[in-house]
């Protein structure tokens, strides 16, 4: 049951990281004016680094 529930949570790490990803491509930097940029920069950087820590 453990495992599974660490699937799960990887699992939505990986959709997580692919949303930010998307989110990226229809924002244009040089027209964020609501600093949306660098919050989905350290957003993204977030879920990696527990995903990579959750695969370890």
């Amino acid at each position: 049951n453990f495992a599974k529930s660490l699937l799960d949570v990887a699992d939505n790490l990986g959709r997580a990281s692919s949303v930010v990803k998307d989110s990226f491509q229809k924002i244009d930097p040089t027209k964020d004016s609501s600093g949306a940029v660098p919050l989905l920069k350290t957003l993204l950087e977030g879920v990696e680094m527990t995903d990579k820590q959750l695969i370890e």
